[in-house]
């Protein structure tokens, strides 16, 4: 059995890996935004932006349908979701994975660490 410590590390990790793709983006548009409102920037300098965009963009996708199988194979492996409730996060994962993902993390893997027992004193 695996300590408190180590499973809060392991979700945390989890965590890191659903939501990075998000910011990811977020960072790669912000930086389009500046190249493509700044005037003196050439062209091939656009096209080597776009041309990192689609790569990025492929690893985007890649990394998120790679955490959206952990998660679907997690939600019918694990005992903390109801068997009626497996449908409907089913369906959340897969239509809005990007923002269901941190949401049933929550719920279903943070959630489910047990808090440390106090001592008695």
């Amino acid at each position: 059995m695996r300590s408190i410590t180590s499973k809060r590390i392991l979700a945390l990790s989890l965590l890191v890996i659903t939501v990075a793709p998000i910011f990811i983006s977020f960072f790669m548009h912000r930086l389009g935004n500046n190249l493509f409102d700044n005037p003196s920037v050439t062209a091939n300098a656009i096209r080597s932006h776009v041309d990192r965009m689609l790569l990025w963009g492929t690893i985007l996708t890649i990394w998120n349908m790679a955490t959206l199988v952990f998660y679907l194979a997690y939600l019918h492996k694990t005992n903390h979701v109801s068997t009626k409730e497996r449908p409907f996060w089913t369906l959340a994962l897969i239509v809005g994975n990007i923002v269901a993902m941190p949401i049933f993390w929550y719920r279903y893997v943070w959630q489910t660490i047990e808090p440390p027992q106090s001592k008695p004193g």
